[in-house]
């Protein structure tokens, strides 16, 4: 992907990248996608059936976004049941196996084309996201493609605002074979959030706290009861 501009890569980042986009003005300004994500092997079981504080983290997902976000979008696996996150939200399934986020955001984002401008998209790992959290980034916008918070050592592209036309890109993407994130933030324009502007967004330093392992429950199940005295 070195060496090849957004342009050359799709001509759909060609219109993203315009001063002048049509306006829409009809539909909701901000949505919400939920990635339930893979099998979790190594927490031994997928990562939307993990309980924290007695609650789902897919559930956690979508009464975060639920605040903040509409409509709601449930990105999911082929063979996975999400019977039980149907009555809250949209749930589409990925469409090209083993591809990855990329194309759970694909996905996501097409499903919106023409109910939405712009999705908050918010991995089901990352339990600490507020609905104020979400509602900052998605005014940070403006004439971004996409709002994404990033740390010293990485940016976290799913905890994250996207214009909802920003599928294409990620279709054209994939196409030519490629299927890591960082293909879609070099083809769009990014507004970073970072150092002390996140900081104020995320007092608590939680928000971007990813459960990956045993031992990130456990830390997730400490940091949920707070402080011991």
């Amino acid at each position: 992907m070195k060496g090849l501009s957004p342009h050359a890569l799709c001509p759909h980042a060609r219109w993203l990248h315009s001063r002048r986009r049509p306006r829409m003005p009809s539909i909701h300004p901000i949505s919400g996608i939920v990635l339930l994500g893979g099998e979790g092997k190594r927490m031994g079981t997928r990562k939307s059936d993990l309980v924290l504080s007695g609650v789902p983290l897919a559930q956690r997902a979508l009464d975060t976004l639920g605040a903040a976000c509409s409509p709601l979008v449930v990105v999911h696996a082929k063979a996975q049941d999400v019977s039980r996150w149907s009555a809250h939200a949209t749930c589409v399934a990925d469409e090209r196996e083993r591809s990855g986020p990329l194309e759970a955001l694909r996905v996501g984002l097409k499903s919106l084309e023409g109910r939405a401008e712009s999705a908050f998209v918010l991995a089901v790992d990352a339990p600490f996201v507020t609905a104020s959290f979400v509602r900052a980034f998605a005014e940070r916008l403006g004439d971004a493609d996409a709002v994404i918070p990033r740390t010293t050592d990485r940016a976290h592209p799913l905890i994250a605002v996207y214009r909802v036309r920003a599928h294409h890109v990620a279709q054209c993407i994939l196409d030519s074979g490629t299927r890591a994130m960082s293909a879609l933030l070099d083809a769009l324009r990014v507004r970073f959030v970072e150092g002390e502007e996140l900081a104020a967004l995320d007092p608590t330093g939680h928000a971007l706290f990813n459960v990956n392992t045993p031992d990130d429950l456990r830390r997730a199940e400490e940091i949920e009861r707070g402080p011991t005295r």
